[in-house]
């Protein structure tokens, strides 16, 4: 069936493959979009582009009620965790002022789905191994309190009712760009040759593809109606991994040396084991999302970084 859908944020990461998905399945497809970090040139011409700001209401009335939408995508936020720390008002004002801004319109006008993206940084230090979507939410930065508050005004909102899909996701990269791939190759580029590039080799994530994550958001709205799931790439591996594997395409040749966490100096140091278990959804999807190595290939392969 048919959807008309507001993709909030839909100029960014994750967003604007959503709207290519979208309207390829020919969904009428409305970005919303400050533009703030988003890309006016990643809006496909078959998508409507609205310049606005979901905390202000002003914008969203006239939006909601003149178009009459069928589920809304929410991937607006401020998401750099070290800035989080620096600024948390931002985070706040941004992550949860807007999130609500957002729903409570949506109650306005009678919109009764909603894709929320969020985060693993929800969790904070991991009590276990397994990080189900059951886990405790402890939140250790400002960047995923105001992600967990976003979830419950969601969860708050739409109580029991079907509708609402959290997705939280992690070590996300993607067009178009300034992420770790990116970030690793200017490292590499900035330091002396004669020098091992220092990498942090004791934390552990599952690299996640911007498009694949899209793909797998669409499919579960598709095939369940809501919940909270973890969308992650396949496998796990650490940073020092991920970076081995980028430069080794990128700057074949260039050595790495592999440091301790507690050797790089950071506003907010990441838990040392942050791999999402995804078993609900990969078992809604028949199988998760590809290995982490096949992605990051493909996406290196596409001419990034």
């Amino acid at each position: 069936m048919t959807k008309k859908v507001l993709v909030c944020g839909g100029a960014g990461y994750i967003g604007s493959h959503m709207v290519r998905l979208l309207t390829a399945l020919d969904h009428p497809v409305t970005v919303f979009d400050n533009l703030s970090t988003g890309h006016r040139e990643a809006v496909p011409a078959s998508a409507e582009l609205v310049e606005g700001d979901i905390r202000d209401s002003s914008q969203l009335d006239p939006l909601l009620s003149g178009h009459q939408f069928d589920c809304v995508m929410h991937f607006c936020a401020a998401s750099l965790v070290g800035e989080s720390v620096a600024d948390p008002y931002k985070y706040y004002d941004n992550n949860v002022s807007g999130s609500l801004s957002l729903l409570q319109a949506m109650r306005r006008h009678g919109v009764e789905q909603i894709v929320f993206s969020s985060t693993a940084a929800t969790y904070g230090i991991p009590r276990s191994d397994t990080i189900d979507e059951g886990h405790p939410t402890a939140p250790i930065n400002p960047y995923g309190n105001s992600k967990l508050a976003g979830e419950r005004g969601a969860q708050a909102a739409f109580a029991d009712a079907p509708g609402l899909w959290i997705v939280r996701t992690s070590w996300l990269y993607g067009p178009p760009g300034g992420d770790f791939p990116d970030k690793i190759v200017a490292a590499a580029d900035r330091c002396d040759p004669a020098t091992a590039l220092p990498v942090v080799a004791d934390e552990y994530g599952a690299p996640t593809y911007s498009r694949d994550l899209a793909a797998a958001v669409l499919r579960l709205v598709d095939v369940s109606d809501g919940g909270v799931f973890h969308v992650v790439g396949g496998g796990h591996t650490s940073r020092f991994g991920w970076a081995e594997r980028v430069l080794a395409q990128r700057r074949p040749g260039r050595e790495l040396r592999a440091i301790s966490a507690s050797e790089f100096e950071r506003a907010s140091v990441p838990p040392r084991w942050g791999v999402l278990d995804t078993s609900r959804a990969a078992a809604l999807l028949d199988g998760g999302l590809p290995p982490w190595q096949a992605a990051l290939d493909r996406y290196l392969q596409a001419g990034r970084s």
